[in-house]
């Protein structure tokens, strides 16, 4: 029972290790996206953030569909668990833990949360007169701080533990020296798990602003060139109706 459970729930706890560090990744992305003011480069281009419900169908999808293959790392053998050879094929290590693991799933986030960090912080740090929600900013830099910190203390030693097993071999880790440092990576990648949620919970307010959005109010030049354009169109409107008048009168006169 034990090898069995051990066999079909390691791809879906790697699974879930993965969606959890892309959707925390996406919550920081989707509020920094939300404080940046309607002018800016940044507003635009995470524009896409606003799709929440697509994106974390795809961050589901991709995470169960990228740890498929660990299915066939371990097999069944007379009631004990197994180590296929798979799992000791260096292009399988390369792909699996070096462009997946290292790329994807560590670097890729890693660098978005520390940008973002530096983002928000900026955002914070900027005058009171153009800051439209500083209670939201200052909560959103305190949270990417603590996830960027946390995800950092708690993840790099995993993404290390992976280099080392495409280098070198899984066999250094067998050694009394080194055995301990899978189960010390294992333990902090379950207090990053168990954190994340609780911070996000304290500072998006029990969840209920997760996926908030800012509405700014039209600038006086926006203001002033929709009610030209209003006006112009008005007068359009009014001149074509004049003219079909004149023309209706001309026909009548000359009946």
């Amino acid at each position: 029972m034990n090898a069995q459970t051990v066999r079909m729930g390691y791809p879906l706890l790697m699974s879930a290790n993965y969606a959890s560090i892309w959707i925390v990744t996406f919550i920081c992305v989707s509020r920094y996206q939300s404080l940046c003011p309607p002018w800016t480069l940044w507003k635009k281009r995470l524009h896409f953030s606003r799709r929440s419900k697509l994106i974390l169908f795809l961050i589901l999808i991709l995470s169960i569909a990228l740890n498929i293959p660990r299915y066939w790392e371990m097999e069944l053998h007379e009631r004990h668990l197994i180590v296929t050879s798979l799992r000791f094929q260096l292009w399988y290590k390369i792909v699996q833990e070096g462009i997946i693991y290292g790329t994807i799933v560590y670097g890729l986030p890693l660098v978005g949360l520390a940008v973002i960090n530096y983002r928000t912080l900026q955002l914070v740090r900027a005058d009171k007169r153009e800051r439209r929600r500083p209670s939201a900013e200052y909560r959103s830099a305190v949270m990417t701080m603590i996830i960027f910190s946390c995800f950092f203390v708690c993840t790099t030693l995993s993404a290390l533990i992976r280099l080392v097993l495409i280098v070198v071999s899984e066999s250094i880790f067998l050694s009394p020296k080194f055995l301990w440092l899978p189960d010390l990576s294992n333990l902090l990648m379950n207090m990053n798990a168990l954190a994340m949620p609780i911070v996000c919970f304290v500072f998006t307010r029990g969840f209920r602003d997760i996926f908030f959005v800012i509405r700014y109010a039209p600038s006086t030049d926006q203001v002033a060139a929709e009610t030209a354009e209003k006006n112009l169109l008005n007068k359009s409107r009014s001149g074509h109706r004049n003219s079909s008048f004149l023309n209706l009168v001309e026909n009548k006169n000359s009946i």
